[in-house]
This record gives C-alpha cells, sequence and structure tokens, in this order.
C-alpha cells in the first residue's frame, strides 16, 4: 500500500509542517522579549529630575543584561540616556549612563547592529578624563574585547593608540592592552603599516617607564603583543629598533627575561632576523647609548644566545667571529653587568669553538 505522506508533494508537506508549527511549536517572539513600559520610558525622559533617571537606569541593567530587549527598543535606550552623558552632568550620572549602556550593549549584543557605529563614534568623541575607565570597559563590550569589529574596521586601530597614548596606571592598562592583542589575533588585517609602527613605538615606552615602577603585568602584556605582531602580522622596518630595544631592557628583569628571549628569538626566525642582528651590534656601538648600560647588557646577551650556544637560531648563518669585535667595544664600558655579561656569552662559547 502506498505511503499517502510520500506521495504529497514536497511544497505540500512543507506546508504542512509549518502550519504544525505554528499551532503548538515556536513561540512568537512577543511571548518572551522584556518590552519596556510606557511609564518606564517616561521615567528616562530629560524632564524628568536627574534621580529618578539614574534610579530607573539601576532597576534596569540587570533586565537589559539578561532579557531580550523588543525591537528598536536599544536605539530608544540611547537617545532617552544621551544627554546624561554630556561633559557638563556630574560624575555620577555620566558613570551610571555609561555603566548602563555597557550593560545593554552585552546583553542585547545580537541586535546592536547599526548602533555599533553610533556608540563608537562617542565613544571615540567623549574626552571626559573622568570616564576613562568606563569608556574602555564600554569599547570592550562593544568588540567583544576586539574581535568583533564590524562596521568599525577601519576607526579603532587609530582610537587604540590614542587611549594607549594616555598612559592611565591600573588594571584598566591590562584590560586596554590585552584588548590590543586580541585585535592582532583576529583582526590585525584591518591595522596598517603606520598604526603597526606607532603601537610597537608606543608600547616600548609604556613598557619603560612600567620597568621602572615594577608593573611586570603590563610589562608581560606588551611582550605579548610583540609576539602577535610577529605572529599574525608583521614589525615595520622603522619599528625594528624600538622592537628591539625594549627585549634588551626588560631582559635584564628576572621575571620577565625567559618571555624576552622567546619573543627576541621569534623575531630573529623571520627575514627580520639579520637585520635584527645589525641593530643589537649598533647598540652596543652607538656612543649615545654608553650610559644606558640595561640596553647594552640586553643587546650582548641576545647577541650571544642568537649566534652561538644550544639556543642559537638556525637561519642566522653568521661566523661568531662577527660578533666578538661588537663584544670588545662593549668592554669599553666600565658597568660591572655589561662586563660579567660579556665574559658570561664568551664561556657560553668555548664548547662550541
Amino acid at each position: 500500500m502506498p505511503n499517502s505522506k510520500q506521495d504529497k508533494p514536497l511544497a505540500t508537506r512543507l506546508k504542512d509542517f509549518f502550519r504544525g508549527c505554528k499551532q503548538s511549536g515556536f513561540p512568537h517572539p512577543s511571548s518572551y522579549e522584556f518590552q519596556l513600559q510606557p511609564e518606564v520610558v517616561d521615567e528616562l525622559s530629560s524632564p524628568q529630575p536627574v534621580q529618578t533617571r539614574l534610579r530607573t537606569l539601576r532597576e534596569l541593567s540587570t533586565q537589559v543584561r539578561e532579557q531580550r530587549l523588543q525591537q528598536h527598543s536599544v536605539e530608544m535606550l540611547w537617545y532617552k540616556v544621551e544627554d546624561m552623558l554630556e561633559p557638563d552632568q556630574d560624575k555620577e550620572t555620566r558613570h551610571t549612563a555609561l555603566e548602563f549602556l555597557t550593560q545593554r550593549v552585552l546583553g542585547q549584543y545580537d541586535s546592536l547592529d547599526m548602533m555599533r557605529p553610533v556608540l563608537f563614534y562617542f565613544i571615540k568623541c567623549h574626552k571626559v578624563s573622568e570616564d576613562f575607565e568606563k569608556k574602555v570597559a564600554l569599547l570592550i563590550a562593544l568588540t567583544d574585547n576586539a574581535k568583533d569589529i564590524v562596521h568599525i574596521e577601519e576607526q579603532i586601530g587609530p582610537l587604540l593608540l590614542e587611549l594607549l597614548a594616555t598612559r592611565m596606571e591600573g588594571e584598566v592598562m591590562g584590560d586596554l592592552l590585552s584588548c590590543v592583542s586580541n585585535m592582532f589575533k583576529f583582526n590585525s588585517a584591518y591595522l596598517g603599516q603606520s598604526v603597526v609602527a606607532r603601537l610597537i613605538l608606543l608600547l616600548s615606552e609604556l613598557s619603560r617607564l612600567s620597568s621602572d615602577s615594577s608593573g611586570d603585568r603590563e610589562i608581560l602584556l606588551c611582550l605579548e603583543i610583540f609576539k602577535c605582531v610577529i605572529m599574525y602580522s608583521f614589525v615595520p622596518k622603522d619599528a625594528v629598533v624600538p622592537y628591539i630595544s625594549l627585549l634588551c631592557r626588560v631582559v635584564n628583569l628576572a621575571n620577565i627575561a625567559a618571555e624576552s628571549w622567546d619573543t627576541m628569538r621569534r623575531l630573529m626566525g623571520t627575514h627580520l632576523g639579520p637585520s635584527a642582528l645589525y641593530q643589537l651590534c649598533n647598540i652596543v656601538r652607538s656612543p649615545k647609548n654608553k650610559s644606558d648600560s640595561a640596553l647594552i647588557r640586553g643587546a650582548v646577551l641576545f647577541l650571544g644566545q642568537s649566534v652561538w650556544g644550544a639556543q642559537s637560531i638556525a637561519s642566522l648563518k653568521y661566523s661568531p667571529m662577527i660578533v666578538l669585535p661588537v663584544f670588545c667595544t662593549a668592554l669599553e664600558n666600565s658597568h660591572q653587568l655589561i662586563i660579567i655579561e660579556v665574559v658570561m656569552q664568551i664561556e657560553r662559547w668555548g664548547p662550541y669553538v
């Protein structure tokens, strides 16, 4: 006996399937969306007292984070709180509004669409220094920590440069550096050569300041970014010197030495290896570096480990005799650490002669 279901045309079977779903299956969106009541919307309006608006924002924060809002509510909420972010508003008002926006972005991420460039433009133009930490938190939420930059691909690189240039201290700088690291990992194609070069120069300066203040976490994050530059992008020629100079300085820190050498080894293994070796020699020879003992000591260490020894770079086919005259120049510096490092590198070379 023929199967009556199989005898039906495909179009008829599809209609039957969706008719059944309509009767007993898929819920209508309005049944699970969170709808803002008119009185709540009215409490957010600018004619209302500030304290009333702040109270309403705090009450809504959990709901906009955990529940899906009805269509167009994301845009409507932005226009309701936009005036609370003006520079002439008091700190509490601005911070409460920024925290609310961050919660709204996290909870309604899939519904942002064209609100993304609107919020990004606000972050870019908002220059109140007191709001820096809240602004960075909003940027991280908006971009999923730099993993998702749809609609803002060309603008985020220069903004990250601008934010890093503020040299803020504390946890917010660590969050910002982590964001830059993810930018290289997931979206390095949108970072132009000039932006990468300026980032390397800026990170070198930041790490130098951090090394003076024992900021190990910031230095390690900078080294992670430097590794990401090699793995997912490239080191521009005009950024090789600041890149190497940073590594030469931070290799003197006991907790950072291994990571610093690992980063330098990765650079030496690229097409820039010979250029990096040449720049290390120049660092030692340059008269302007004579008083910078940490820089010279780091350069001597990297020269020795790169050219000979168990960890030498296989792609660098250079004789140790090229490096030895540079070591003689280093010995002209009377600093004890430099002399000890030269002696140690010569001793390491002995078994390979």
